[in-house]
């Protein structure tokens, strides 16, 4: 059967506090990120997308509101029936997370770029089913 396209590379600000849950001996931040953009009158338009990544104890210390990032991942629609009411949220899996400056001019090369690596979600060794489906 043929996979169809998707992929996400978006750049903004983290727009909430970053909450992280323990799957097995792993750990995903789920946040939410605020991307600015502009209509045709010039007038400001903010878009908030929610995130999760597996992170590890050192990139989770490094996300904070307000951090920029530039993410590539892809778009999971989560499903749930509560009190008879059927619901639906989009979410953002992030597979490759960069930390951005703030300012241009900053150097911090320990904080550049972090790249995570979710290959062990795809081997099943963790369930990850209300995650990354």
């Amino acid at each position: 059967m043929k996979r169809d396209f998707n992929k996400v590379i978006i750049e903004g600000r983290i727009s909430t506090d970053v909450k992280t849950v323990e799957v097995g001996d792993k750990k995903i931040a789920n946040f939410s990120i605020a991307v600015n953009n502009f209509n045709k009158q010039n007038e400001e338009i903010v878009s908030f997308f929610n995130c999760s990544v597996f992170v590890t104890d050192k990139l989770n210390q490094l996300l904070e509101k307000g951090k920029p990032l530039l993410l590539e991942g892809y778009l999971k629609q989560d499903r749930w029936e509560k009190d008879g009411q059927k619901y639906q949220a989009v979410k953002i899996c992030v597979q490759s997370l960069h930390l951005m400056k703030s300012n241009p001019s900053e150097v911090k090369p320990e904080v550049e770029q972090e790249t995570v690596d979710i290959q062990f979600a795809e081997e099943g060794e963790v369930n990850t089913d209300n995650y990354f489906g």
